[in-house]
């Protein structure tokens, strides 16, 4: 730009113009630019209008001369008249020339503004595709951190879940293996148990021998003994079943628990029937004694 403005100047387009009178060229916008080596129409034309008015014309003076003079005067100015005349013909060509310059460099120039019109359209449309495709990314991007968010937090309360699970299983193991090591103990007061029974039996089996007196309580102790026979059986059975339960840990820790209830309770029960029995027994020795 700052070139352009150096290169046309009223000198530059007026030495230009000069040149070409000289060589005998019509100086026109399009010879001067060329002339110059570049400038636009716009630029050149004010300049060498002012350097066309600034030229001298030829004009005829109010003069009084001899007629012989005034018909060679006459001559002469018609002819400079008629130079006159081809020289604003030549001007007036000049400046439909530069007219038509000026309007071939304003139509560019519109072309051109146009095309860039068109050219800003297209990138305002692009621009606008460009920013709702962002827009789309940044709202995809939000809801791909809200989903692992979410995933990470679900993930997080799996974990929990399945530590409280682990805790409670190690509990109930914990609590299966506590009445494991308790069944040994059970095992010999059933055996003490079955031991006091053969006991009984043997005592039983005296009182029959040494008296008549004794066939009620024997009865009793009959009952008694079958009672616990029955309950014996019972225990088994249920240790039994509390040993398949144990293994099952979880789902068979309640029934695990009534049945080692109820055997605890059937062997206070037959503890205690057994106390009854063994206070009674005294007894019918005394009565055995007085039969014999």
């Amino acid at each position: 730009m700052e070139a352009k403005k150096t290169l046309v100047s009223f000198e530059s387009v007026a030495a230009a113009a000069e040149s070409l009178a000289a060589g005998g060229q019509r100086p026109s916008v399009r010879a001067i630019i060329a002339v110059l080596g570049g400038g636009s129409p716009n630029a050149v034309l004010p300049h060498l209008q002012a350097w066309k008015a600034a030229r001298p014309s030829v004009k005829a003076a109010d003069v009084t001369l001899d007629p012989r003079i005034a018909a060679i005067l006459a001559e002469q100015i018609s002819s400079a008249v008629a130079d006159a005349t081809r020289a604003a013909e030549a001007r007036a060509a000049d400046l439909e020339a530069d007219s038509e310059a000026v309007a071939e460099a304003g139509r560019l120039a519109e072309a051109r503004a146009e095309e860039l019109a068109a050219e800003l359209d297209q990138v305002q449309n692009d621009n606008h595709q460009l920013t709702g495709q962002l827009d789309a990314l940044h709202r995809e991007i939000e809801q791909v951190k809200k989903d692992a968010a979410a995933q990470v937090q679900e993930a997080r309360a799996d974990t929990q879940h399945e530590r409280e699970a682990a805790e409670q299983a190690r509990q109930a193991l914990a609590r299966a293996e506590l009445r494991l090591e308790a069944m040994p103990a059970l095992q010999e007061q059933l055996e003490a148990l079955r031991g006091q029974l053969e006991a009984e039996r043997s005592a039983r089996a005296a009182a029959e021998q040494t008296a008549a007196v004794a066939t009620a309580e024997r009865s009793q102790l009959q009952v008694a003994l079958d009672r616990a026979e029955q309950l014996q059986a019972e225990q088994r059975r249920e240790l039994g079943e509390i040993r398949a339960e144990l293994k099952v840990e979880a789902s068979g820790r309640a029934s695990a628990e009534r049945a080692a209830a109820v055997a605890t309770a059937q062997l206070a029960a037959h503890q205690e029937k057994l106390a009854n029995i063994t206070a009674k027994k005294p007894v019918g020795d005394k009565e055995a004694g007085n039969v014999g």
